[in-house]
């Protein structure tokens, strides 16, 4: 592993069906809690997604493993652990870890993941720009206070191809393969419950 970060993640936005009542989704987020600790993964964070959050699922899993061999052989477990009877679609991606940027001494309580699909046909020369454009978006919001970009490695757990981001995920898709590239832009400070990574 790599100087303090991990080298390969795994993340999955769970949807639930609007009806599920709040035993039933803190009963789902244990469950998965318990699930994730066999899959041995260096990190894990199961949490709800906070109330009001828009187009940002239920529950958040961000798994952090030593390679993509290592999550590769775990992913179909993962999947099957999220599915369940108030799961009504999941997102997700795999990507390789890259160095975080940080502002010194600002505490890391909160966490948000941006997944944005990037159309096949865009330019490259379009594509950097954009990747420039995100990075730059800590110098207007200071309670981004650590933060990475990377490109997704693994297809997409997600059926059509949609851009998509917000406070945790993407938006309007279910299980199934999606044309890459996306990227997912990590920042820290965002919408998932304290006593996250």
């Amino acid at each position: 592993m790599s100087k303090g970060f991990p080298m390969y993640n795994v993340i999955r936005v769970v949807h639930f069906a609007e009806a599920t009542d709040a035993s039933d989704r803190a009963e789902y987020i244990e469950t998965v809690r318990i699930a994730v600790k066999e899959l041995g993964a260096l990190r894990q964070l199961v949490a709800p997604t906070l109330p009001g959050v828009i187009n940002g699922g239920d529950a958040l899993v961000h798994l952090h493993f030593p390679s993509a061999e290592d999550a590769a052989r775990h992913t179909a477990e993962l999947d099957a652990a999220l599915r369940g009877p108030i799961t009504v679609r999941v997102d997700g991606v795999g990507y390789p870890a890259c160095p975080a940027q940080a502002r010194v001494d600002e505490p890391r309580t909160l966490y948000r993941a941006l997944l944005i699909r990037v159309d096949p046909s865009a330019a490259g020369d379009a594509v950097e720009r954009f990747e420039r454009d995100l990075l730059k978006m800590p110098d207007y919001i200071s309670s981004i206070v650590a933060w990475r970009l990377s490109r997704v490695a693994t297809p997409s757990v997600a059926p059509s191809g949609h851009t998509s981001g917000n406070r945790s995920s993407p938006t309007r898709s279910t299980h199934g393969p999606v044309p890459e590239p996306s990227r997912p832009l990590e920042r820290r400070r965002p919408l998932v419950r304290p006593g996250m990574p």
